[in-house]
């Protein structure tokens, strides 16, 4: 005796039952795959700025430390005067000195530096004032003592914040560096 098997059911098409995906399930497919193309496309522009960013610091760094170097040419005992804001005490006579801004070449093009000391609103340096960033109150002079007076003449430990600024990608930026320079 022999024992038949029903057959499926064809179907309307004459084919098997499952023939391939249906348009609905395609198109999830390929919605899918769409969501992660762009998710990819967003990851790389994200990853491309984030790049251009850090390039962007280090070359700010490089001109705060070329600012530094730049003070360190002319000299640690005439660096507040040269780089100050008062024209009257510059080293080579009245207006002779560059002042506090510099403007230092970079490999992203130019970049401006501020430099600035711990002054006080009269512009004396003095080693008296709470300045955490300057690393002050500080005895500047080496006498052993933290006063009030001016320093500006007779400092052996020199605090000095350069402040680069610069357009990039995202706009205006600025990024600090502090340094304590010592008289030789």
């Amino acid at each position: 005796m022999t024992r038949s098997t029903p057959l499926a059911d064809p179907g309307p098409s004459g084919g098997s039952p499952v023939s391939g995906f249906s348009l609905i399930e395609a198109l999830i497919v390929a919605a899918i795959l769409a969501i992660a193309a762009l998710s990819l496309t967003a990851v790389q522009v994200q990853s491309m700025s984030l790049s251009r960013t850090n390039r962007e610091t280090a070359c700010a760094r490089q001109a705060a430390r070329l600012a530094v170097e730049r003070i360190h040419e002319v000299g640690v005992a005439v660096a507040f005067a040269t780089f100050n804001k008062d024209p009257d005490d510059d080293p080579g006579g009245t207006g002779t000195a560059p002042g506090p801004m510099l403007t230092v070449a970079t490999d992203a093009g130019p970049m401006t530096c501020r430099i600035d000391f711990p002054v006080d609103g009269s512009g004396e340096l003095r080693e008296d004032q709470t300045l955490p960033k300057f690393g002050l109150p500080r005895d500047l002079n080496g006498d052993g003592a933290v006063d009030s007076s001016d320093h500006a003449t007779d400092y052996l430990v020199l605090p000095v914040r350069v402040t680069v600024t610069w357009k990039g990608g995202t706009g205006t930026r600025e990024l600090e560096v502090y340094a304590m320079l010592l008289r030789e």
